[in-house]
């Protein structure tokens, strides 16, 4: 078992990389969008290894529709033109 300290700990790296990543969402360069799809794609492929830790299955649920929808972003950025702002 994972001690729960290290479990926060983890946490507080995915949420970074959460916030990272929709930092790049917004951008208007789609290169930098398709990354920060997948980046949020990772953030939750961890935030379910760390709820099913901790058992909350709901969660996970709602974990794997949102990754999926970061993938299905990513699939719809690549191979768009960048945008001129």
């Amino acid at each position: 078992m994972v001690s729960p300290i290290a479990l926060e700990m983890l946490q507080v790296l995915v949420f970074a990389l959460v916030v990272i990543s929709r930092l790049y969402i917004t951008s208007h360069l789609a290169r930098k969008r398709v990354s920060g799809f997948y980046m949020s794609a990772l953030a939750s492929a961890v935030f379910i290894v760390i709820l099913t830790a901790q058992q909350l299955y709901t969660l996970i649920a709602l974990q794997v529709v949102i990754m999926g929808l970061d993938v299905r972003g990513a699939f719809n950025n690549r191979g768009e033109p960048n945008a001129n702002h």
